[in-house]
């Protein structure tokens, strides 16, 4: 082993031998190397020679590395080319420094620059990490009741920094605890001589209150607290009315000797023997004591005279003499004990005869007992008295002769155990509120139930504690008063006095050193674990192990089921870890983190354990797995956490570089670019460092997304060049070749993009990982674009599986979606809404307005292909609801939602979304969607029959023509055809369908029945009915369809033309103008009605009294063309 000495005078010791350096540097090199861990040849040189050439720097460092091991040092070294790490075991004073030591840490000189900063830091570090300690240790003084302990560790922590006011605060709270006056007023007026002279300020308000309260110490603080018996009802019944005696059974402090207290009290007269530990080695102590007071009392009375001189005998006044039972044959012995019995049972009659702490009885008092409860059994019950015992679980368990006696009791039917266990939070509110006498106190009132358990005696010594602590305050009418009210929601940990703790430790005690190890394993887990991993850590055989977990068990200290063990109240936990000192906790928690790591538990607790074990490099490598599980379960707050930690751990090394790593991912997920450049330059020089080629390789791949998220793209490609070369790591590899593809789609080039990331799957064909996601996404998108359905579909199909696999619900909701669009694009409807469906309870709880709307405009359009209007309608106003500050969606939503209430015949609505979405599409400049929208709008008013569209269509004219949007071409020439049916000339109406007619090869397959029966009509209108014939048998089926063939066939089919009347996919507005033709064809009755009822529910939906008027003057224009029996025009 090495031993440095960093404190003071700077020693070296190999195996005890004292080492002799060459030279300073060569101190300054171990102590450096020691403490890291490892460093590499480059950081040492630059470090130990700061202002020499790096060439000349480097020999220096080979010459004191030469002449180091030539000393006994040089066995413990590891040395190569690159690096310098120790090997074996390394000793180190630092790791016993005391606060008074850091000034002393490397005294002497220092090369300037990173050697001296890292000193500056270490010493920093190591003032941390001393007044981590001393907190931690005034905590577990006080705990524990080692209040001079709890003020000498304040008095140091005030030493270290005397501008600390919570150690200020504490040193004086503490000094008062103490009783020490002198020493309380002394901290005092320091702390407030600091204040005047580094603030500014008077006094602090809460120490001056701390010192006023011990002037003013209300002499009931030293009473004990006394409150009704609470939760013991049952218990009460079951010992009146029970025929057999009673063993109350149960933890210290529950309240067995109270409750049998008070019973005998109310079941006089009573005799009340008491077990006493003491008194274990002396024959018949405590009974002969108890008797003999009980006789002299007159409560022994009315015996015969053989029994008066036996009892005389067995109880001397001098209750030193020996007892004569002890030198007895076992005949006369016997004889002696049932004398006794006789005169206890007669005496009490129906009184009471109590048994406290079983367990604390001598042998021969027990073989005393047993002729008592023989001569109970035999007595009638009307004269017979009530026997009640008490004992504690792990006591009675380790006595023997009181267990035997128990278990014989029992099998005879002569005694019946009673289990008393600790309070429910109900019944604790219930002593809250009695002993405060306030009507408050609920929350007060749970936390006290965690804090204790529910122990009676835990709890009414906490609520001393509490009062004599000043947290509560009593006023002149003795209601208590207490921050711990209804009104807190954040509670502090309850200070647990010092005899609650050294109450549950005693009990403890009882088990033994083994079991004690088990349960502080335990403790410091603080969970649930494995019979396996508590045998590991405690190091004991198995079946030893489960006998001391069953033992604590059966006493209340431990739970245990199916193969785990937990301690069963926070109570013990606390109580155990105040008992642990500083050593014994720090290897407990080092056992714990290796026995985790090996049995395969959450890095986040592995790491934990390290941490408190004062293990750093074992601590960063567990926090930075803690940080990928985190980023896993897409934890990023604690993914963060788990990084930043280990990076503070890890001052150099691999271990750092993967912390690095994990940072730079974390900030580019939370959009944090700038952060993300940093952390990726540190990475970069650290790989500068080390001279890792894989490591600069990482950061090349880091630096492409820092580029592509920064809209780079051709910065990716030319980056990724030297990633996706042969002969590097796939991973490498595929992550080159994934950012290169991703880049060159956004450039445009999909031929290419489309190799680089079926080159990216190739490379890790079975990882499921955000980035294979991302892949598949972007092939989806290529293949759409070329229309390659199935290969989009099975992209998709594999981007959704990736993300279920990851679990990450974002991911989900993105795949879901996309494979929706798959679907849509190929006109599957119902598998579209499925899967967009899926997409939108994905999405439901998450913060994604853009995403949300895509979604529901998607699944608004399945429903819309597949005719469900309704469902449609929702699912854009669900999209409206998401997108007032996305113009583009929002407009989309508006337009859309506009078609849905255009075909349910709410033509207000309509109107009103289409007005707003050609307002958003004018404010956003988009040229296309202001023609579109015109288009929209002017076909809801000639829908109507409104004709007041002129204004519209030319505008829209200008912008078809002045942008060449000829995909619109065709609706703006129906539209014009349209309106010149309604009001045009027939010349107007010859040219405009001619026109239409000439451009049917652009017909797109959403337009085909427009294009036909517009046709149709306009040959009507001329007089053409074998033309008019033809362009309406043309056309798809539907309402307007039907319309038309009872204007132009001699005999229609009827029964056609009612089911469509009752399909609820026909538009309102075609739905009303098929009713009428067709009440005008047949005159039936039921027709007309139908017609009236349909006008109503359109007209009821329509406020503008033009279209009104309009809508009405159709339907009236198809009524009249039916009867003059001429064809109707539209």
């Amino acid at each position: 082993m090495v031993e440095l000495t960093l404190l003071g005078a700077p020693s070296v010791k190999v195996r005890g031998e004292l080492v002799k350096l060459p030279t300073r540097k060569a101190l300054l090199l171990l102590a450096y190397v020691a403490l890291e861990g490892e460093a590499s040849r480059g950081v040492l040189s630059s470090m130990l020679w700061p202002g020499v050439d790096a060439r000349r720097a480097r020999q220096n460092l080979r010459a004191e590395l030469y002449r180091l091991s030539r000393t006994l040092v040089g066995e413990h070294l590891h040395i190569t080319d690159d690096r310098v790490a120790t090997r074996g075991a390394w000793r180190v004073d630092v790791a016993e420094l005391q606060e008074d030591d850091v000034a002393s840490f490397l005294d002497g000189d220092v090369p300037d620059g990173d050697f001296a900063e890292w000193i500056a830091a270490r010493r920093t570090k190591l003032l941390a990490q001393a007044r981590t300690r001393l907190v931690a240790s005034v905590a577990a003084c006080e705990a524990r009741g080692d209040l001079e302990g709890a003020v000498e560790a304040s008095a140091r922590l005030v030493r270290l920094d005397e501008t600390d006011e919570v150690a200020w605060r504490d040193l004086v709270r503490l000094s008062v605890l103490r009783r020490d006056e002198r020493g309380a007023r002394r901290a005092y007026e320091a702390f407030s001589d600091m204040r005047r002279r580094e603030f500014g300020v008077g006094p602090d308000e809460v120490a001056r209150r701390w010192l006023n309260a011990l002037h003013a110490e209300a002499q009931s603080g030293a009473e004990r607290l006394h409150a009704p018996m609470v939760g013991r009802e049952d218990a009460w019944r079951e010992l009146q009315s029970s025929p057999a005696p009673l063993l109350l059974l149960g933890e210290p402090g529950v309240g067995k000797s109270r409750l049998a207290q008070e019973f005998s009290a109310a079941h006089r007269p009573r005799l009340f023997l008491r077990g006493l530990p003491e008194a274990r080695a002396w024959p018949l102590g405590a009974l002969r004591v108890a008797l003999r007071s009980a006789w002299e009392r007159g409560v022994l009375r009315d015996v015969d005279a053989d029994t008066e001189t036996l009892l005389a005998r067995l109880l001397p006044r001098d209750s030193n003499d020996p007892p004569p039972v002890l030198d007895a044959s076992p005949e006369h012995r016997s004889r002696l004990f049932e004398h006794l019995a006789r005169a206890v049972v007669k005496a009490l009659g129906r009184g009471t005869l109590v048994l406290d702490d079983l367990h604390d009885f001598d042998d021969l008092g027990l073989e005393a007992l047993r002729a008592v409860f023989a001569e109970a059994a035999r007595t009638p019950r009307a004269v017979r008295p009530r026997l009640v015992l008490t004992a504690r679980t792990p006591e009675l368990r380790a006595h023997p002769a009181a267990a035997a006696l128990v278990r014989d009791l029992e099998a005879r039917g002569e005694l019946r155990v009673l289990p008393l266990t600790c309070l429910k939070p109900t019944e604790v509110l219930e002593v809250v509120r009695a002993t405060t006498r306030t009507r408050l106190g609920t929350r007060f009132a749970e936390r006290l139930h965690e804090a204790t358990g529910g122990n009676p005696f835990f709890l009414l010594e906490t609520l001393r504690h509490l009062r004599d602590r000043g947290d509560v305050t009593v006023d002149e009418r003795g209601v208590w008063h207490t921050r711990f009210d209804d009104t807190t929601r954040d509670y502090s940990e309850l200070a647990l006095p010092a005899s609650v703790l050294d109450a549950v430790r005693a009990s403890m005690k009882a088990l033994g050193e083994d079991a004690r190890r088990i349960l502080d394993v335990l403790a410091v887990l603080g969970r649930p674990a494995s019979l396996a991993l508590v045998e590991s850590v405690a190091r004991l055989d198995p079946w030893k192990a489960a006998d001391i977990v069953a033992l604590a068990a059966s006493a209340g200290f431990v739970r245990s089921e199916r193969g785990t063990a937990r301690l069963a109240h926070d109570l013990h936990r606390v109580a155990l870890l105040g008992g642990l000192d500083a050593a014994r906790r720090v290897v407990l928690h080092r056992e714990v983190a290796l026995a985790l790591g090996e049995a395969g538990a959450s890095a986040a607790e592995v790491a934990h354990h390290a941490v408190l074990a004062e293990e750093p490099i074992l601590a960063a490598e567990w926090l930075t797995r803690a940080a990928v599980e985190a980023m896993t379960a897409y934890a990023w707050k604690e993914a963060n956490d788990f990084a930043s930690r280990a990076l503070a751990l890890a001052p150099s090394g691999l271990v750092r570089a993967r912390a690095l790593s994990l940072c730079v991912e974390l900030r580019h997920l939370e959009g944090d670019l700038d952060g993300a450049s940093t952390y990726l330059d540190t990475l970069r020089r650290l790989a500068d460092d080390l001279r890792s080629e894989a490591l600069h390789l990482e950061v090349d791949a880091h630096f492409a997304r820092l580029k592509y998220d920064t809209g780079d793209h051709a910065g990716v490609v030319t980056l990724t060049e030297r990633l996706v070369e042969g002969g590097r790591a796939s991973d490498v590899r595929a992550k080159g070749h994934m950012w290169r593809g991703l880049s060159l789609v956004r450039l445009g080039r999909m031929s290419e993009a489309r190799e680089h990331l079926q080159a990216a799957l190739r490379l890790e064909p079975t990882q499921r990982t955000r980035w294979t996601f991302n892949v598949h996404w972007a092939l989806t998108q290529i293949h759409l674009v070329a229309r390659e359905f199935d290969e989009a579909g099975a992209h998709a199909s594999n981007a959704l599986e990736t993300a279920r696999v990851l679990g990450d619900p974002l991911a989900r909701a993105q795949g879901a979606m996309l494979l929706g669009g798959v679907f849509l694009a190929r006109g599957l409807a119902d598998e579209a809404a499925r899967a967009l469906q899926e997409a939108a309870e994905e999405a439901r709880d998450l913060v994604q307005p853009k995403l949300k709307a895509t979604i529901a405009l998607n699944l608004g359009a399945a429903n819309a292909l597949s005719r469900r209007y309704e469902a449609a309608a929702r699912a854009f106003e669900t999209a409206l609801l998401e997108t007032p500050a996305l113009l583009d969606l929002d407009e989309a939503a508006r337009a859309n939602l506009a078609a849905m209430r255009f075909m349910l015949g709410d033509m207000d609505a309509a109107a009103n979304l289409l007005t707003g979405a050609l307002e958003q599409a004018r404010t956003r400049g988009a040229s296309f969607d202001v023609a579109r929208r015109l288009l929209s709008l002017a076909n809801v008013h000639l829908a109507c029959g409104d004709a007041r569209v002129t204004h519209l269509l030319a505008e829209a004219r200008d912008l078809i023509a002045s942008l060449d949007l000829s995909i619109l071409r065709h609706f703006l020439a129906s539209l014009e055809l349209a309106r010149a049916l309604l009001t045009g000339s027939r010349g107007e109406i010859a040219d405009l369908a001619a026109a239409l007619a000439a451009a049917e090869d652009a017909v797109q397959s959403d337009e085909v029945e427009r294009h036909h029966l517009l046709l149709a009509e306009a040959h009507l209108a001329l007089g053409q009915w074998e033309e008019a014939r033809r362009r309406v048998l043309l056309a798809p089926l539907g309402a307007w369809r039907a319309r038309l063939e009872l204007a132009v066939l001699d005999a229609p089919d009827v029964v056609a033309v009612r089911a469509w009347l009752g399909d609820p996919t026909v538009p309102a507005v075609d739905g009303l103008l098929l009713a009428a033709a067709l009440a005008s064809r047949t005159g039936d009755r039921s027709d007309e009605r139908l017609v009236r009822r349909r006008a109503a529910s359109l007209l009821a939906r329509t406020s503008d009294a033009d279209v009104r008027a309009a809508l009405k003057a159709r339907v009236e224009l198809i009524r009249a063309s039916f009867a003059a029996g001429s064809r109707p025009r539209r």
